[in-house]
This record gives structure tokens, C-alpha cells and sequence, in this order.
């Protein structure tokens, strides 16, 4: 009868471990380490630039932007690029434990933002070993503005809060914008909200 009391409890114990295993990066507000400040807005406090309307319309056409790629634990990576209009991710090696098979999609839809935003997500949602480097273009935003006015938004918790992220380097010649992060969430494009950072 003891073993059969201790059995019970280790299930009953192991069940919401396995359960905060199968949650998703956007449901799980415990793991990400996005270099940021640690003020928040709402989606609605956010001037959110969308994609250019060639983009969009091609978009359309595809039904969707993604693309998947094994990534080694030996050697590192990329997944994205030319495809997912100039946005992806680098691995160095040992970033992953073991080969993993991540995907980005190009975000194009206004579901989780209330008006439509240039974005990416990637997945799956995991914390790494090791900082990969992720670059987001702004080529293809429709946006006439001030490059250095733009500013990388991330949220992991299906777009009720966002966070700007620091540390981010411009690239005025192939308009990107490139940082670092050690989990993988939704990024998205916008302006400095009112009252700024």
C-alpha cells in the first residue's frame, strides 16, 4: 500500500511537469530572456508597422511564409533568409543539445495584434545553450519613416504584453536589424509607443 501511495504522489507530481513541457513559448511566461527592458505595453499602445502590400498580396498567394531546417548540435545553423524575406536565425554549435528541427514563419496576420504587423516566430519553444543570433529585416515593412525609429517589440504571452528589445545593431545597407537571444518567441516591427522607453 506504501509504494502504491508513493507512486500515486510521484504521478501526481509528474502530470503538471509534463504539462508545462507541452506548453507553448506564447503561453509560457517563465522562460524567456530576450534582452529588454522590463516596462511593457499593450498591443493597443503600439503603432505596429506592417508588411509592404506586394509582400502581403504574395503572402496571400502562399497561404503562408515558412520554412523548416534541421539544426545540428555539431555544427550549428541557419534557418531563414532569402525565402522569409531576409528575417532568420544562426546557431553556433552547441546552441541545441541535440539536432533540433526549428522553423520561422513570416508573420503577416493582425489575429494576435489587433492591426496588421510585420513579424516572426519561431519554433519550437525552447531555451538554448548558448545565445543565437537572430536578424529581422526591414526592407519589406511599408514603412517611409526614420529606420532608427523602428523598434523589435517580443511577446510570450499571446501579444498581451510587449517588451522592446535592447541591444539591438542597425544595418542601414541591408536593412536589418540583428540581436541575441537564448529562447525563441514572437517578434514584431513597430514605433517607440508614447512616453517612448
Amino acid at each position: 500500500m506504501k509504494h502504491t501511495l508513493t507512486n500515486i504522489t510521484r504521478i501526481c507530481l509528474l502530470i503538471p511537469a509534463i504539462g508545462l513541457l507541452i506548453i507553448s513559448c506564447s503561453d509560457n511566461p517563465i522562460s524567456s530572456e530576450v534582452k529588454s527592458n522590463e516596462i511593457s505595453f499593450s498591443s493597443e499602445q503600439i503603432s505596429w508597422i506592417p508588411w509592404k502590400p506586394e509582400y502581403l498580396e504574395e503572402k496571400n498567394s502562399l497561404n503562408r511564409v515558412f520554412v523548416g531546417q534541421w539544426i545540428s548540435a555539431a555544427t550549428g545553423g541557419t534557418v531563414g533568409g532569402d525565402f522569409t524575406y531576409n528575417n532568420q536565425a544562426w546557431f553556433p554549435s552547441g546552441a541545441v543539445l541535440e539536432d533540433t528541427y526549428i522553423s520561422l514563419e513570416v508573420i503577416f496576420t493582425d489575429e494576435i495584434f489587433g492591426q496588421y504587423a510585420g513579424g516572426i516566430e519561431f519554433l519550437p519553444s525552447m531555451q538554448f545553450e548558448l545565445d543565437i543570433t537572430v536578424t529581422m529585416s526591414y526592407a519589406y515593412l511599408d514603412y517611409a519613416g526614420d529606420p532608427a525609429d523602428l523598434i523589435v517589440y517580443w511577446s510570450n504571452d499571446s501579444g498581451a504584453s510587449w517588451y522592446i528589445v535592447n541591444e539591438v545593431l542597425y544595418d542601414a545597407i541591408l536593412e536589418t536589424a540583428t540581436f541575441q537571444v537564448d529562447h525563441f518567441t514572437v517578434f514584431a516591427w513597430g514605433e517607440e509607443p508614447p512616453g517612448g522607453e
